[in-house]
């Protein structure tokens, strides 16, 4: 972990110092290549271009190097040894502690020293800083083994020695306007407490208060406030590591929500670094609010309730400021309320509580301009729709519970919904149609799963009566295909007057699957099965018209042909039951309703000149034909036997006599 956190702040450090250096740099390369140039028009013939070029991308690539990064990584490398010498070596020296601490503040102020002297010359001033921020790095440190090393300092002496260094380092930084130094400084100030054993209440407090005197300074140095990123993401897992260790004190990261809260207020409104640091802070909060309630519903719901309030009232003073801020604040008050709800409201209770808040999300984004909102809204009526599906209520699945139809919890979960997702898209319908269509097919899609529920439960209802007999799961199964296809209607009804492709997509899909299903039940005859007179024969008529409705819309002929292919599977399915009810010995029904179908397809082609019946009825005709030769020949008695081919002679003779004299005319 340790050397994680070394090789970030490395990153860090070498980024910050490249972009401060950058346009220093880009000045000196100038005056460098104005001489440069000048000494090259005195001298042409003296010395070639290209070596000039060589030499000077060589002190370039020495400087960045040798001079810049090298010494950060040396600083670090001498923070750390430091630690750890003074933590697992110093009890081998005799020396006493309140000597080693003196020794200690000698190395680390001759650092702070020299540094300064150092700084006065141009050349050496980016050595000068990183030499200072060591410096007091080493002040650091010593202060803070003083306290669980060598047991010298209190921890009171400890907090108020490790502040006048941190308060030291800010105003030398300030007056010297140098970063690195700060970037160097601050890595004593997050390692040493954490690795040098004090107490997790002196850390955590000097960790706070490292960040409230960092947001102090970034207010009047607005160029470096991503450092209060920095600052956030490392007392998080610093924080977060004293919590595992068995450490969970609530104050410490409230302190800190609270420092930042504060900073929010007195800050420019304008930077989009701060407003990073927000949400990183409402992250931090959510955080330890999981960690330090985890296993009390109660307490960690009533926590974010708490939270919920206070970003509410930080939204009020943010409009009553004139700032964006409110817009933050407002989106922390959705997500805790949400998390509110979800910990302590029941599941019917949350999913009426989100359907509310979306609707009042819509009127919000629609008559008050609260554009916003919108990702607000789409989130908590996402959140009622899974929710709706998910539903428990008295350990039943509330779409399948088998409750008296209609008087039932069940359509007060989905009623709700359904009228506000509509209310809502009334009010969007002009401002904004693409999301009232959005809307729109949300509330038809909750209904048509209503009804799912409400047919499954009046099925079990009526079958308590007695007044429908048979296989419930053939007539559930039947009725989820028929809303299907009713589903997929509507769809396309409504694509066609609202061209959202939405619906048009999701009609087709419900379609195809519907009929899918359908085909794939073809065989299943339940007890009590009737001909004609059931369930399938009404999902495979609906279906054929379905798909004909589908065809007229959209003009495209795989539609036609879907249509011809169930109709097919309906005579199918029928002759197939007649042979279910009567036995094997009308096996041949089957086959003589595929001579009878195929040829009325291709008799009504020929009349009506519609290529696409044609076509299905010469296929049905050849697989017909193939049916009869391997199914029915080899294994039915001889009078079927004659029935069929008679059947297929005439109807043969029938389609050819027809199609001829078609021709003719």
């Amino acid at each position: 972990m340790l050397v994680l956190i070394c090789l970030i702040l490395i990153t860090l450090i070498v980024v910050l110092q490249i972009k401060i250096n950058k346009a220093s740099e880009s000045l000196e390369n100038k005056d460098v290549s104005d001489a440069d140039n000048e000494t090259v028009s005195v001298e042409r013939t003296a010395c070639p271009a290209p070596e000039i070029k060589v030499v000077k991308n060589e002190s370039a690539f020495q400087r960045i190097f040798l001079g810049n990064i090298f010494n950060k990584i040396g600083a670090i490398a001498i923070i750390v040894a430091l630690i750890f010498f003074i933590k697992l070596v110093s009890a081998m020296i005799v020396i006493t502690p309140l000597t080693k601490m003196i020794l200690a503040y000698v190395c680390g102020l001759g650092m702070v020293g020299t540094a300064l002297h150092l700084h006065r010359k141009d050349k050496m001033k980016n050595y000068s800083e990183v030499l200072l921020g060591t410096g007091f790095a080493v002040l650091f440190i010593t202060t803070f083994c003083g306290y669980s090393v060598f047991k010298i300092l209190t921890p009171l002496y400890t907090i108020l020695t490790g502040s006048l260094i941190l308060f030291a380092t800010y105003y030398i930084a300030d007056r010297m306007k140098t970063y690195s130094m700060i970037a160097i400084g601050l890595i004593g100030g997050y390692l040493t407490p954490f690795l040098s054993g004090v107490e997790a209440s002196v850390s955590l407090a000097f960790l706070v208060f490292l960040n409230m005197i960092s947001l102090v300074y970034t207010l009047r140095n607005k160029k470096i406030r991503f450092l209060n990123i920095v600052n956030l993401v490392l007392t998080v897992f610093i924080m977060l590591g004293y919590g595992i260790a068995g450490t969970r004190d609530v104050v410490y990261p409230i302190a800190l929500w609270a420092v930042y809260i504060l900073y929010d207020i007195l800050r420019d409104k304008s930077s989009a670094v701060d407003n990073a640091v927000c949400w990183i802070n409402y992250f931090v909060l959510t955080v330890f609010t999981l960690w330090y309630s985890y296993g009390n519903m109660s307490m960690l719901g009533i926590l974010f309730g708490v939270s919920a309030i206070g970003y509410f009232m930080l939204s009020m003073l943010s409009r009553f400021q004139s700032t964006n801020l409110f817009r933050h604040y407002d989106y922390c008050v959705l997500i805790n309320l949400w998390l509110y709800i979800l910990i302590i409201a029941s599941d019917m209770f949350s999913v009426l509580a989100w359907t509310l808040i979306g609707f009042l999300m819509s009127y919000l984004v629609t008559c008050h301009k609260y554009e916003y909102l919108k990702p607000a809204m789409w989130f908590y009526y996402a959140s009622m729709f899974f929710g709706a599906l998910i539903l428990n209520l008295n350990g039943e699945w509330c779409l399948f519970a088998d409750y008296q139809p209609v008087w039932n919890y069940r359509t007060l979960c989905f009623g709700i919904p359904v009228i506000s997702m509509f209310g809502s898209a009334f009010i969007m319908r002009k401002d904004y149609p693409v999301c009232s269509n959005f809307l729109k097919f949300g509330a038809f899609s909750i209904l048509y799963i209503y009804l799912i529920g409400e047919i499954n439960s009046l099925i079990s209802y009526l079958s308590d009566l007695h007044i429908v007999t048979g296989s419930m799961a053939f007539a559930r199964l039947m009725s989820v295909i028929i809303l299907g296809f009713m589903y997929s209607v509507h769809s396309k009804y409504m694509y066609v007057k609202t061209n959202f492709d939405l619906f048009n997509v999701l009609g087709i899909v419900s379609a195809v699957l519907s009929a899918f299903i359908l085909i794939c039940s073809s065989y299943y005859y339940p007890a009590g099965y009737t001909l004609i007179l059931n369930l399938r024969f009404a999902a495979y008529v609906l279906g054929i018209l379905t798909f004909i409705r589908y065809a007229k819309l959209s003009g495209a002929a795989v539609y036609k042909y879907i249509a011809v292919i169930l109709g097919f599977m309906l005579f199918h399915s029928e002759s197939a039951g007649v042979k279910h009810l009567f036995g094997d010995d009308f096996q041949y029904v089957i086959s003589l309703c595929w001579v009878l179908y195929s040829g009325a397809v291709t008799v009504v082609g020929i009349l009506r000149n519609i290529n696409y019946l044609k076509i299905m009825g010469i296929i049905l005709s050849i697989l017909t034909v193939l049916r009869i030769i391997f199914v029915d020949l080899p294994s039915v008695e001889a009078i079927y036997k004659l029935i069929i081919c008679l059947a297929l002679g005439v109807v043969f003779m029938f389609i050819s006599y027809i199609y001829t004299s078609k021709t003719k005319q």
